[in-house]
């Protein structure tokens, strides 16, 4: 298959997965018509100008530095399962985009050993990609990487909105990647974007102990039922019989908590620190890797016309898994090729590490200087000349000369987010889900059209209104024609469920005891969910939440939670909205 070809094929299969149908270039594109590269987005690099005088072998070397930084991306996400169906979208589009990305290197590789690669424009044969693009368009791909495994660790004990806003991010960076009409300083903007997000995210509120466990939370914990099952197979493998039955009924208590609907984030932390205890039992204390420090302090700097490497020490030593990753911030600044830091132009850049056992990461400033210069900073010791920012040169544009190939009219529309999943009378604001490239077109106005009226409408600025149950569409067009669609569902609002507390019993207090007993139920039928009680006793409260299943629970109360003198104590039963209050008078 062509590359032209091949490239359309996987745009149209990104696209279509998110819902977004082809518009008048992405027609083109997959129709394989000639595309006109003077409508392509063209930016001035930042002081960067591709040297004619460089060697096919100096190239072939460049693109196998390119195709060593996508096999970071793909580590990056070594590992990971998706928890649900958003974290596995975002999987399959990350794949996608990294096989688009590579193709597009193939391609690259190919041109430059027929010698067809167009040093002006920077593309192979008819590729609508600016190729001197590709660096950057993996640097996101590999922090993309990085946001899902943070997902899938670091937020695992927090609210569902800390991930439906993660995957949104994820899946539009990920058409930043992909998307040919995105330039430099838009994908390298959204780099930026991650750190600030992820701080944003953390500050988002944990799950209590008594929530009911996430989809994340079951998934975090599973990976330890699974280790467990691990260390289990190599006790039965090694002959250690004994060791592996003991385990294996843990396992089977943790497996059996992670199926109940009703399980609150606290039971799954008590029985997990039961699991780990007897992993431990028979594999020993699993170190985790707590933080990395570097041999060079956390900053330092090199000249221009160097390489250089920094030395990541994980901690604590005894940690088994001591792989790590390092990333460049700006790999027009400084790129990293295996472990080696390769300065492209002067100027501060930050190198991140990342240990490959929990996802931690640690940052190094770098600071590249001129050849000869010195830094107050500790410099850092060269690992061997440096020759390529000898090809970085002035770009002879001046800011009173003409900047050519810019684009002025939106090529493309695009939207962060597949389908619009409404329910009746509420409202969305779809405007906020819509991409439009380039950034700086001159007139981004789009109106929006629904095609069932009956279902939904929609205001000048996307605000959408759910009238009716069912699905229908919604056009997005730019000024100049472009035009994109995207679905809309409108369910019916679930009907509101009636929920009865039946019966609270009492049992006498002997020596202290006394049990409170509930039945309730939920549109008639026996209630299985949570139930809160609260007792108040004097100036004192104390609250307990129980589970009831097939429509009954009890919770028994001793002198360490009502002194034996106390003889008036007022229980409050909650269920959902319903409440019950009972005085309870001991003789």
């Amino acid at each position: 298959m062509k590359r032209t070809k091949r490239l359309a094929l996987s745009l149209a299969i990104l696209m279509a997965s998110l819902a977004v149908a082809p518009g008048v270039n992405s027609i083109a594109h997959a129709s394989g018509l000639e595309v006109n590269e003077d409508t392509l987005i063209k930016e001035k690099k930042p002081d960067i100008e591709i040297d004619e005088n460089v060697s096919a072998d100096q190239q072939k070397l460049e693109i196998a530095e390119v195709r060593g930084e996508l096999t970071k991306a793909q580590k990056s996400v070594e590992g990971v399962e998706a928890a649900d169906e958003k974290y596995e979208e975002c999987l399959k589009q990350f794949d996608e985009a990294v096989r688009t990305v590579s193709l597009e290197i193939d391609d690259y590789e190919q041109s430059v050993q027929n010698g067809s690669l167009s040093q002006q424009k920077g593309v192979a044969g008819g590729s609508i990609y600016d190729l001197t693009t590709i660096p950057v368009r993996v640097q996101l791909l590999i922090r993309i990487g990085r946001a899902i495994r943070f997902g899938s660790t670091e937020l695992s004990n927090k609210v569902v909105a800390a991930h439906t806003k993660l995957t949104e991010y994820i899946l539009t960076g990920i058409l930043y990647a992909a998307n040919p009409f995105a330039n430099e300083g838009q994908i390298m903007d959204y780099i930026d974007r991650f750190e600030a997000l992820e701080q944003e995210l953390l500050a988002y509120p944990d799950l209590s102990p008594e929530d009911i466990a996430t989809i994340y939370k079951k998934a975090a914990y599973h990976r330890t039922i699974r280790e467990a099952r691990k260390v289990r197979n190599e006790a039965n493998r090694t002959g250690r019989k004994f060791q592996a039955k003991v385990l294996d009924k843990e396992i089977s208590k943790a497996a059996s908590l992670w199926w109940r609907i009703t399980v609150t984030c606290g039971e799954l932390d008590a029985e997990e620190e039961k699991l780990i205890a007897a992993i431990e039992k028979v594999a020993g204390p699993k170190i985790r890797a707590e933080k990395i420090e570097f041999m060079e302090g956390e900053a330092g700097a090199i000249n221009i016309d160097n390489k250089t490497k920094i030395r990541p020490v994980i901690m604590p030593a005894e940690v088994k898994n001591k792989d790590y990753l390092i990333y460049s911030s700006n790999p027009y600044v400084a790129r990293v090729i295996g472990n080696e830091i390769i300065p492209l132009k002067t100027g501060n850049v930050i190198i991140t590490v990342m240990a490959l056992d929990n996802g931690i990461t640690k940052d190094f400033e770098l600071q590249i200087l001129n050849p000869g210069e010195s830094s107050s900073l500790p410099m850092l010791e060269p690992t061997g000349a440096n020759d390529q920012y000898l090809r970085a040169k002035p770009n002879p544009v001046t800011p009173a000369g003409p900047v050519h190939n810019v684009a002025d009219e939106v090529k493309d529309i695009t939207f962060s987010v597949k389908s619009v999943e409404m329910k009746l009378d509420e409202s969305y604001q779809l405007g906020q889900k819509v991409l439009v490239f380039p950034e700086r077109a001159v007139d981004k106005s789009l109106t929006y059209q629904v095609a069932n009226p009956e279902i939904a409408n929609i205001d000048e600025n996307g605000n959408i209104t759910a009238l009716n149950p069912g699905t229908t569409e919604v056009s997005v067009t730019s000024a100049n024609g472009i035009k994109k669609t995207i679905k809309v569902n409108v369910a019916d609002k679930p009907v509101e469920k009636t929920y009865e507390i039946t019966n609270i019993e009492i049992s006498p207090r002997k020596a202290g005891v006394f049990t409170i007993g509930v039945e309730a139920t939920e549109d008639g039928k026996a209630y299985n969910g949570p139930c809160d009680i609260k007792l108040v006793y004097g100036d004192k409260a104390i609250n307990h939440r129980i589970y009831l299943k097939n429509g009954k629970a009890s919770k028994k109360y001793t002198g360490f939670d009502i002194p034996t003198w106390q003889d008036e104590v007022l229980a409050t039963v909650n269920i959902k909205d319903i409440s019950q209050e009972i005085e309870i008078a001991f003789n």
